[in-house]
């Protein structure tokens, strides 16, 4: 084979053809790839999906979902960007749709993955609203067997084995076999998802043969440290989820005259080593930004920050830069820009390497102790090599009188939470709870709308005051189940007689199969003077169910 990077494009038939030595990809008219060979090895025969699926034959393709409806990438245009012995770059653009789309393609001679990004921009001068976008990989199911996420592995069904067994919800079936493919005898694609923030590798491989993707920049997927979403599923899918309604995002709303380059990303093949992939994965962020990545729109000019937190009530905060609206919960923050995290140290400081140049807000909250709340503490302009160093006071004059769980906007340190994702869990947490402060110890992370919880507590006289405050740290409230349209609603009983009640919106997380976190709530009940005792019952009760964070009762000095 030719080992020269070489690009062919038909102007009778508009089809494209990508050669690097060791990769050779081929694409319709359409912006469909209906070939690709890694050192000879076809990787896309075979393809398959669910019978009503357009596009169960398609792979390489880019979409996006509005109005109820799906939207695919349809190139008016092929742009050569670069097209020498070494590299070439390559465009298809769709300039027409309401969602402008410009899907990109790079590969260097000789080497054993392809560079890709999207640019996006709203076309049409008006704001409008998607559910999601993404770039799709779908893969001969018959090689590529086994899915991996950064956090598990695992053999995926076929689309028409899984429809075979009862279905549940959106793609969640109970199979007789469901446990060839997941931790239950229930499988759903949904517990292939994982935090974009803790996975550098994600893909589908099988004996000898492997394609991965590897993230080395995360900061375009927005929505801060704990935006998770699909990565990949049956029938040999992988998937780059850019945008997406799951896990309590929400609609993204594009603003007129906007634009966006999600990436850039590597598709990485190899003989179906996950520990190569990983290792690829650690140096594509070694030499990332690429000094040969064409494109004005990505930004090469890189600052450090630095700063410090005071805290007597949390000693470990996570720290946020976005470019987004800080006023919102982090989750919330739509799609609109960047956002990096990092954690403090020991000492309450904490360092940010390589940020894009740009006006930021600073935003942190805490992931151990009793400070739920989520601080915007600065608004920077980023435009020079080193932001010198500020200190922020976050300290809190009240005093805990008790308190369930840590700090940690996740449900992290509670009973299943540190399990793998699964529909399962939902309905082996305990339908009613009586947990006593000083003595139970098992909270679980979920509760469901089939009993009561409640927590047992005794307040000494002098505690009695009209400065208490019940503070509920939600990580997650999800509605029972995805065909119900009503939001969730969550009920608290104090003593038997004093009533609290409240409307969360749908985040759509614990149904599909999250454990750790959804939608982040915080909600924080006056407690006046009769309504306490000596001894005090608080009882919960939700028509969906609840991701716990922390509960905690504390006195106002």
């Amino acid at each position: 084979m030719e080992s020269n990077c070489k690009v062919e494009v038909s102007m009778q038939t508009h089809e494209v053809k990508l050669m690097n030595g060791n990769i050779t990809l081929l694409f319709d008219k359409n912006g469909f790839a209906y070939s690709l060979k890694f050192h000879g090895q076809e990787c896309l025969d075979n393809l398959t999906g669910e019978p009503t699926d357009p596009d169960r034959n398609h792979s390489f393709y880019c979409d996006y979902h509005t109005n109820g409806k799906t939207v695919n990438l349809k190139p008016k245009k092929i742009k050569i960007i670069e097209n020498t012995a070494n590299i070439i770059h390559i465009s298809f653009i769709d300039n027409t749709q309401a969602l402008g789309l410009a899907y990109h393609f790079i590969l260097k001679k000789s080497e054993d993955k392809i560079y890709s990004y999207v640019k996006a921009w709203n076309n049409i001068a008006q704001p409008f609203a998607i559910n999601e976008l993404r770039t799709v990989y779908r893969l001969d199911p018959n090689l590529f067997k086994i899915g991996f996420n950064g956090e598990r592995s695992g053999f995926q069904p076929s689309s028409k084995e899984m429809m075979a067994g009862k279905k549940l919800q959106d793609e969640t079936f109970l199979m007789k076999n469901g446990s060839l493919y997941d931790n239950s005898l229930v499988y759903s694609k949904y517990d292939y998802a994982g935090y974009f923030k803790d996975t550098n590798v994600w893909g589908q491989f099988g004996d000898n043969i492997g394609l991965w993707i590897l993230t080395p920049d995360k900061s375009f997927y927005s929505c801060g440290p704990l935006n998770q979403d699909l990565m990949l599923h049956y029938d040999g899918l992988v998937l780059n989820y850019l945008v997406s309604e799951h896990f309590g995002k929400g609609l993204f709303t594009i603003p007129s005259n906007w634009s966006k380059v999600y990436g850039p990303w590597v598709i990485y093949l190899n003989n179906g080593s996950v520990k190569d992939a990983q290792n690829q994965a650690i140096q594509e962020k070694k030499d990332f930004p690429y000094p040969w990545l064409n494109e004005k729109d990505m930004i090469t000019d890189l600052a450090n920050i630095n700063g410090k937190i005071d805290s007597n009530i949390s000693s470990t905060y996570r720290i946020i830069l976005t470019t987004s609206d800080p006023s919102k919960e982090p989750i919330n923050q739509q799609k609109l820009g960047f956002t990096y995290d990092t954690c403090t140290q020991i000492d309450g400081s904490y360092y940010f390497t390589d940020i894009k140049y740009g006006h930021y807000w600073l935003c942190a909250y805490a992931i151990d102790g009793a400070d739920f709340d989520t601080h915007v503490l600065d608004e920077i302009e980023v435009n020079c090599s080193q932001i010198t160093e500020k200190k922020f006071d976050l300290n809190s004059h009240e005093k805990i009188l008790w308190q369930i769980g840590q700090s940690s906007h996740t449900t992290a340190g509670f009973k299943f939470s540190d399990q793998l994702r699964n529909y399962c869990w939902q309905n082996l947490v305990p339908d009613n709870l009586d947990y006593v402060i000083g003595e139970s110890t098992d909270w679980y992370y979920l509760q469901n709308d089939r009993g009561r919880w409640r927590i047992h507590f005794d307040l000494e006289h002098n505690e009695q005051n009209e400065n208490i405050i019940l503070s509920f740290a939600f990580a997650g409230v999800t509605t029972k189940n995805m065909k119900n349209g009503f939001n969730p609603l969550v009920e608290v009983t104090i003593n038997k007689k004093y009533k609290f009640s409240h409307e969360f919106n749908n985040d759509r997380s614990a149904y599909r199969s999250a454990l750790k976190s959804g939608n982040y709530h915080l909600w924080q009940i006056s407690l006046k003077d009769e309504i306490l005792q000596s001894h005090n019952i608080i009882t919960i009760k939700t028509t969906g169910y609840i991701m716990y964070d922390s509960i905690k009762l504390s006195e106002r000095e």
